[in-house]
């Protein structure tokens, strides 16, 4: 409902009626909406990303080859966020409401602090001669993230339907290859001369 409709727009009563129950037992239990969303929406988001901090930790522990490493932190927060579709929906559509400020905040700081946590893995990562710029982790975190949020939550906006509909698979290697070598999907220097001979034939 809340994913749905949006804070402000999912009332207590539409929510009671389909859960089948009365507003009088979800005040009982919550106290408040901004309880009830807290429980429904913060409280499994935030666990799922105390869940995927602590994977990425043990696949770094074991795999130290840049290519595979990013792969598989793109992967799990593919099939993550994909799980966790509504309650992204539900915390984007919160942002800026008065009434869920508290409840969003508290998503937003694990957030933050996952990041950090990331961050200090990419730089201990570093040390044993990862080959990115450590400079930029803080922020190539944050965008990858919000590449795949774009690409779980907003789904029906971004990939088209039917046959034409990119595998899962597909999704994230092209995610991958996008990061670590960019629009190239490999080394662009391999590219360079055919790239200039199909200019020159262009002109």
């Amino acid at each position: 409902m809340f994913a749905r409709h949006g804070y402000a727009g999912a009332s207590t009563k539409d929510i009671a009626a389909a859960a089948e129950t009365s507003e009088t037992v979800i005040y009982r239990h919550f106290g408040s909406k901004a309880e009830l969303f807290a429980a429904s929406v913060t409280g499994p988001f935030i666990a799922f990303l105390d869940e995927y901090t602590a994977e990425f930790k043990r696949d770094l522990a074991v795999q130290r080859d840049d290519y595979r490493l990013l792969k598989l932190y793109i992967e799990k927060l593919y099939d993550h966020f994909s799980s966790q579709r509504n309650n992204i929906l539900a915390l984007i559509s919160a942002s800026g409401d008065p009434e869920a400020e508290e409840a969003v905040r508290a998503a937003v700081a694990r957030m933050n602090q996952m990041f950090n946590e990331l961050y200090g893995l990419s730089a201990e990562l570093w040390t044993h001669g990862g080959g990115f710029p450590l400079s930029r982790a803080k922020l190539w975190h944050r965008l990858i993230a919000g590449m795949v949020v774009s690409i779980t939550a907003l789904d029906p906006l971004f990939l088209p339907d039917g046959w034409q509909r990119p595998a899962r698979q597909e999704i994230i290697e092209t995610v991958t290859d996008l990061f670590l070598h960019g629009l190239y999907g490999e080394d662009p220097s391999k590219n360079a001369r055919g790239d200039r001979s199909a200019n020159s034939a262009l002109r």
